[in-house]
């Protein structure tokens, strides 16, 4: 009878042990070891821009490492007082005879998130600096802001520094447009070192003029002048601008397809401020 009533009572205490609520899981932080929060990193340059210690001695703070490029207010060209945002970005730069190193920024209209407008019709804007290096830190000597405008979506073209007389280095600016099938390039040249920075050519050289891009047996008339250009020594405050200028106009019509080809110079002074037609005739405009 004793063995019975044990037997019943151990079948009882089972039971209720089957009844009762299972052991809560344990929460993902309990069965595994906590995860330490990544470390924030240094915002890193997405290019490579190698006028950063330059461009950061210009426009200090608003030089943007990610982007390369800086994000700042400059003088309206059409009204100095006033003054707009543009992102700058610095396009090549050279060390003077006198010692000094100029850079020379294209800037282009800001959008409102800080992006370049970047439009075809909107020129670049020419800015040069003059810096010196002193005790291993660049120090700003003089900024010629917006001084032209120049080539197209927010860029001013192609540059490269040319001696331009005695002792005196300075910018060449290849400025090019195209329209509808038809480009032309002009060429402007600037003295980093003049009180008033302007383009010694005045308005732009064409050196340049084609429809290439809209040429095909459908069209009547198809040209393509170019000139190669150098500077020749003189003894003036600024070298002579040679002109050697290479003309080719192809016409075809009813079937009938006649070449043409010419050649020519050009020389221009600088005389009165800027530079002026001396011998020749520059001919790359007439297609």
């Amino acid at each position: 009878m004793r063995t019975k009533t044990a037997l019943l009572l151990a079948a009882l205490l089972c039971s209720a042990c089957s009844r009762q609520a299972p052991e809560r899981p344990l929460s993902p932080a309990a069965s595994a070891p906590a995860v330490a929060a990544p470390v924030p990193q240094p915002q890193q340059a997405k290019v490579q821009d190698r006028y950063t210690p330059l461009m950061q001695a210009v426009y200090g703070a608003r030089y943007r490492v990610a982007t390369g490029d800086a994000l700042a207010p400059m003088p309206d060209p059409d009204n100095p007082r006033e003054q707009w945002q543009m992102v700058l970005e610095g396009v090549s730069s050279t060390v003077l005879p006198t010692g000094e190193t100029v850079l020379a920024v294209s800037g282009d209209s800001a959008n409102d998130d800080g992006t370049a407008s970047a439009d075809q019709a909107s020129p670049g804007f020419l800015s040069l600096y003059l810096l010196r290096q002193q005790d291993g830190q660049w120090r700003l000597l003089r900024r010629h802001e917006n001084v032209a405008r120049l080539g197209s979506h927010g860029r001013i073209g192609k540059t490269s520094w040319v001696v331009l007389g005695q002792d005196r280095v300075g910018l060449a600016v290849e400025d090019t447009m195209a329209n509808r099938g038809e480009t032309t390039v002009h060429l402007a040249l600037f003295d980093p070192l003049a009180d008033q920075v302007t383009d010694l050519t005045g308005d732009g050289i064409l050196i340049r003029s084609d429809n290439d891009d809209d040429c095909d047996e459908s069209r009547e008339r198809c040209w393509h002048n170019a000139a190669q250009w150098h500077l020749a020594p003189s003894d003036a405050l600024y070298y002579d601008l040679v002109l050697e200028i290479d003309s080719k106009v192809v016409t075809q019509k009813d079937g009938h397809r006649e070449e043409r080809g010419e050649r020519g110079t050009a020389r221009y002074v600088f005389a009165d401020g800027q530079y002026r037609p001396r011998e020749g005739s520059n001919t790359v405009g007439m297609p």
